[in-house]
């Protein structure tokens, strides 16, 4: 019997990490340890979480591609001392390498690695891309590397692509520091947000899913596909971000109207360092009243009560951006900067193997 081509791939992907010197567990065969791998970070991005990255794959699922996770915790000494997501995909035979379905990131370094120690696993992650690059995806990669708070240094990781002749672009993502008290963050909203909160919470009644309740996750679900006219991804994608809630990982806030019906409601990640506003889905018949204004405001406060340090909009499109903006990702860009306090750098590296 032929073998299947992911199988393939994940076996020549396990030699090149192997040859170049890299000792790992698979995340798939030891999920507790990738816990712990993400216990010693200094900055948990809520990209890493393992219900994240089984949604985000399962989600490129939903787009045809053949999907295989093949992340990994970086062992020293028989413990983890840092993880790295990874996965490939395959699509009309293409091979893609990145990290849960998208542009590749970076490993993340347990904060007692030394100085030396972490050039060198970086080197040998590195070596173990351009053999990717030669031997397995043929070509070209795309790369992410996200600041973390206010570090404007770049990384030996960065350091590394850009010696050996990759681009760089500049993109952008919006973020809330939550470490001030609520007064403070409510007074540096954009003006008019003030009064669209007051009112917002006098016309609506405003609900935390952050337990285990099924009817209410099931009218979310109903009032995503109402508003989006289809169904739009996967039953599978939907579970997975219902057990999100139920591990404790994401929370969902809601509204109902006079007559206790749902219009309106936005799912959040979050990890101890970071949220992540994933989801958000609003009756369009009631677009000019404050809806996602609510909605924000509550998961702010309840991001506050919880400890989270920065609370991450998304992105920040500009009308300059290559693709172009639509209209719309414009207008949610601009909604979305009126509770932004910062603007963080994302690199976008563009690495072509000249071996």
């Amino acid at each position: 019997m032929a073998k299947d081509p992911l199988e393939e791939v994940a076996e020549r992907f396990e030699k090149i990490l192997t040859s170049n010197g890299i000792h790992f567990v698979f995340r798939k065969d030891n999920p507790t340890l990738w816990d712990e791998g993400l216990r010693g970070l200094a900055y948990t991005p809520v990209s890493s979480l393992p219900l994240m990255m089984d949604y985000q794959l399962s989600y490129a699922e939903c787009d045809g591609k053949a999907v295989l996770d093949l992340s990994i915790i970086l062992i020293q000494d028989h413990k983890p001392v840092g993880v790295w997501s990874v996965s490939l995909m395959i699509k009309n035979d293409v091979i893609f390498f990145g990290s849960s379905g998208g542009s590749l990131e970076p490993p993340m370094l347990s904060v007692n690695v030394g100085r030396r120690k972490i050039t060198s696993l970086y080197k040998s992650c590195f070596n173990a891309v351009e053999d990717i690059c030669t031997n397995l995806v043929f070509g070209k990669i795309l790369c992410v590397q996200p600041t973390q708070e206010c570090d404007a240094a770049i990384t030996v990781w960065q350091d590394l692509f850009l010696r050996k002749g990759a681009q760089v672009k500049l993109a952008y993502d919006l973020f809330l520091d939550l470490k001030s008290d609520l007064t403070k963050i409510k007074s540096h909203l954009r003006d008019s947000y003030k009064s669209l909160i007051n009112l917002g919470y006098k016309i609506w009644t405003v609900g935390i899913l952050d337990c285990d309740s099924p009817n209410i996750w099931a009218e979310f679900k109903t009032l995503h596909h109402t508003v989006s006219g289809r169904v739009t991804r996967s039953d599978k994608t939907w579970q997975l971000q219902y057990d999100a809630i139920l591990t404790d990982t994401a929370f969902l806030v809601y509204l109902r109207n006079g007559q206790n019906q749902m219009i309106g409601g936005g799912l959040f990640y979050r990890s101890c360092d970071e949220s992540l506003y994933a989801v958000g889905v609003y009756d369009r018949a009631l677009f000019d009243k404050p809806l996602g204004h609510v909605v924000q405001f509550h998961a702010i406060t309840y991001l506050k009560q919880k400890g989270v340090r920065w609370h991450k909009l998304g992105p920040n499109l500009y009308p300059a951006d290559q693709p172009t903006p639509s209209p719309k990702e414009l207008s949610i860009t601009e909604f979305k900067r009126g509770f932004a306090s910062h603007i963080f750098p994302r690199y976008i590296i563009n690495y072509e193997s000249l071996a």
